[in-house]
């Protein structure tokens, strides 16, 4: 699951992003793609303005895919049914089917080499091969610069999606927190009932795990602050639907235009027992074993997302599973003597990423060298 952001074992309406890894889905994908690649076990009803920037991959049909100046960059396979690729379209990989594969605009180029088992239909530039079972149809303005060749039967191996974790077998407890308006607290990590938010509140949560029967605010301002200095936090609410619309804060930083260390997701983790609706941003990987996730409009998710329900993303919604390396200042997804050099220059320019605060003062400066030594030096 490492290499997942995006699991739906449901349905997924997709308008929004998704990065930092693969889109999973176990039933069918309506909207717009915007993914890094996708595999999805039964069939894509696309709206059209399709990004993807690896693989796609899907056991039925792929309708509608593409859109006006659209890049596709990895293959485009579907095992059993057909391709349909729409509008001035680039699709930079192969493109394979178990049925028939249409190109039907005149300004869409495929750059891979097309593979079908029926028909094919050229309306655009094909700079691969095209080999079929069926009939060639070749538009008046069409080009393919490869050969042509009739083939056999398109033999695919399904996709079959991963099964998800075990749900916590947890239960909340009796015991309801209210709050008075202007009213802030800390919790220790504990079993709780309810968390029921006034208004203006902040509620600081530690290195532990916490379990709710449900986590309930009315106002957008409350805040949810969590304190990772010192490990992770585990926060499960039991409720059959979690609404969630709150500000978060981690290790004094607000999510309100300020990203705090983007490590920091890793280090929380939200399960709920049913289904979880995101009115706000969070940082933090989410688990909804057995229910529905449904972003709401604007509504970021950094972090990855495990539902075994339907997702649904209402509006310009965002999942960037983050895949951060300490140390790793070159961008190459490992600390090691390739980041001498950027580290230097971050330590002389005054400069600062992420990747190079050792110490997560916020700072990169002369007290992050220890510690960066060590990380090369594998200690």
């Amino acid at each position: 699951m490492d290499d997942i952001a995006l699991y739906a074992g449901g349905n997924l309406v997709l308008n929004g992003s998704v990065e930092g890894g693969t889109t999973v889905v176990a039933g069918e994908v309506f909207g717009s793609l915007d993914v890094d690649s996708i595999f999805g076990a039964r069939s894509l009803s696309s709206e059209g303005f399709d990004s993807a920037r690896g693989e796609v991959f899907f056991n039925n049909s792929i309708r509608g895919v593409g859109g006006p100046g659209s890049v596709l960059d990895g293959p485009i396979t579907s095992v059993t049914g057909g391709i349909e690729i729409s509008s001035s379209t680039t699709v930079n990989g192969d493109v394979t089917a178990g049925q028939s594969v249409s190109q039907t605009f005149t300004f869409a180029t495929i750059n891979g080499n097309i593979i079908a088992g029926s028909d094919v239909l050229i309306e655009g530039t094909v700079n691969g091969d095209v080999t079929h079972q069926g009939n060639l149809t070749v538009g008046t303005f069409a080009e393919i610069t490869g050969t042509q060749s009739v083939g056999g039967p398109v033999n695919l191996e399904l996709f079959v999606a991963p099964s998800l974790p075990e749900a916590s077998d947890l239960s909340a407890g009796f015991n309801d927190i209210n709050l008075a308006t202007f009213e802030d607290i800390s919790l220790a990590p504990g079993i709780y009932g309810s968390l029921n938010f006034g208004s203006a509140n902040t509620v600081s949560l530690s290195t532990g795990i916490y379990v709710f029967e449900n986590v309930v605010s009315d106002f957008s301002l409350n805040e949810l602050s969590f304190d990772t200095t010192n490990g992770g936090i585990f926060v499960f609410i039991a409720a059959e639907n979690v609404s969630l619309d709150l500000i978060q804060s981690i290790n004094g930083v607000r999510l309100s235009g300020l990203d705090p260390a983007l490590n920091e997701a890793d280090n929380i983790t939200l399960e709920v027992g049913r289904n979880l609706d995101l009115n706000s941003d969070l940082f933090g990987n989410v688990f909804v074993p057995n229910g529905a996730l449904t972003l709401g409009t604007f509504t970021t998710l950094t972090g990855q997302a495990l539902v075994g329900g339907d997702v649904i993303f209402e509006g310009s919604n965002s999942i960037r599973k983050v895949n951060f390396v300490l140390g790793d200042v070159s961008g190459d997804a490992a600390a090691n003597f390739l980041d001498i050099a950027p580290f230097i220059s971050l330590l002389t320019n005054g400069d600062f990423q992420d990747e190079a605060d050792i110490d997560r003062s916020g700072s990169v400066d002369f007290l992050d060298i220890a510690g960066f030594i060590t990380i090369l030096s594998g200690q």
